[in-house]
């Protein structure tokens, strides 16, 4: 009997053009915490427009914990795409895991895709959470987020550290009733926001670490009228991309799908 020729394949897979053992999303790397896409029936199995309360939501990150809808009477799944707000209290945790300030002075991106509603149903309130790690104060406990900024319309990225905030506000009105990619960038002690692949303005530099608040968990919604369709925290650092390219590829992979 002749003996056949084995092949040891290494143990470990590190070419970072592959999907990197992530197969639920093209877009994901060895650096994302949590991405979540309701269209994808991984994230969202049943599909169902009705989200009762305390619906789950899976992690497209294999392993990773999943998030949870509360006062979900104010959601709704709108077929196939994204989750409609009525404002009110309705929000998404994605729990309390992922305090990247107690990683060291990580580089991050934050990134939410989204539409804000025009006509009767505009989004009025100030500051409603798009996507962030919040808590009631600015410095030094809120950590990173996404909000609607001071008219309910124009988003913004901002940080806190130890001893400082840092403000990126979009500079005029997004687009009502237009599905928009918002991307916010915490890369070398630097912030940066980034509106449908572009960047608003220059880098805005922050003084110390980043915060990190005890027991805050990463929140959308509560007072926020608007349908979100996929959001994701990654690490950077831990990826090795920059903050532009991730941008560019999270829009490149994302855009014209949710419109």
């Amino acid at each position: 009997m002749s003996q056949g020729l084995l092949q040891k394949l290494p143990a470990t897979v590190t070419d970072d053009t592959m999907d990197r053992y992530y197969p639920n999303d093209a877009a994901l790397t060895k650096g994302h915490l949590f991405l979540f896409d309701p269209s994808n029936p991984i994230c969202y199995p049943t599909q169902a427009t009705s989200m009762p309360n305390l619906t789950q939501l899976v992690n497209l990150v294999a392993g990773g914990p999943n998030a949870q809808c509360f006062t979900a009477t104010f959601m709704t799944y709108t077929g196939g795409k994204g989750i409609k707000f009525t404002e009110a209290t309705g929000q998404i945790s994605m729990g309390t895991g992922y305090d990247i300030g107690a990683l060291g002075n990580v580089n991050f991106a934050l990134s939410v895709w989204l539409t804000l509603p025009s006509g009767g149903e505009e989004n009025t309130n100030p500051f409603s959470k798009l996507l962030g790690r919040y808590s009631s104060t600015t410095v030094p406990n809120l950590q990173s987020g996404l909000d609607s900024g001071t008219a309910g319309k124009r988003p913004r990225f901002t940080a806190g550290t130890s001893s400082s905030s840092g403000t990126s506000p979009k500079t005029t009105d997004i687009t009502l009733g237009v599905v928009h990619h918002l991307m916010g960038v915490f890369e070398n002690n630097t912030m940066l926001f980034y509106v449908d692949g572009v960047a608003q303005g220059s880098p805005v530099a922050l003084t110390g670490p980043l915060a990190s608040p005890a027991g805050q968990s990463w929140l959308i919604g509560t007072w926020l009228k608007g349908t979100v369709f996929r959001w994701s925290l990654e690490n950077l650092t831990i990826s090795g991309r920059t903050g532009s390219t991730a941008v560019a590829d999270e829009y490149a992979k994302n855009v014209g799908r949710y419109s």
